[in-house]
């Protein structure tokens, strides 16, 4: 399944390649393409100031809590990329994608200084896209608190 929606989007990608609209059309067709996968928008890490905020509230997540998935990589940059490099194959473009997509979850504060952050990283496969956000359920919340737990023991890494 997971290949077949590759191969959909990597086709995709040419066509918007080839299209004579304007750049930033062109990333947001990529964005809402790129948007499909239940794997867009890894998340791979938490910010100190994040977790904290989530350990005040007992690591239940409300709406407009103000904690985001904030790129590692610009997405704009990336995904200009994307249109400029000649990319041969669905396991090469998805190789970029995937490597440059990762996420932190950050306060929104953060979100455009996330490189003075302290950020915990992980690698997990939790907080799956939505097509609005991202899911937390008791999955993800219990894997915060133990992550917090042990945060308490340790100094934190700027990634």
């Amino acid at each position: 399944m997971k290949i077949d929606i590759q191969k959909k989007i990597f086709h995709d990608c040419q066509l918007i390649k080839q299209m004579e609209c304007e750049m930033k059309t062109k990333i947001k067709l990529l964005t809402h393409l790129f948007g499909t996968l239940d794997d867009a928008w890894k998340v791979a890490g938490i910010t100190e100031n994040a977790l904290n905020k989530l350990a005040k509230n007992d690591f239940k997540y409300k709406s407009g809590i103000g904690i985001q998935r904030s790129h590692i990589v610009d997405r704009q940059y990336f995904l200009s990329e994307i249109l400029d490099v000649p990319f041969n194959s669905e396991d090469e473009l998805f190789d970029y994608y995937y490597e440059n997509d990762k996420t932190i979850l950050a306060l929104s504060s953060e979100n455009s200084n996330l490189d003075k952050a302290k950020i915990i990283p992980f690698d997990e496969d939790l907080f799956k896209n939505k097509s609005v956000g991202y899911s937390y359920t008791k999955k993800e919340e219990v894997f915060l608190k133990k992550i917090f737990e042990k945060s308490l023991t340790i100094d934190f890494q700027i990634v």
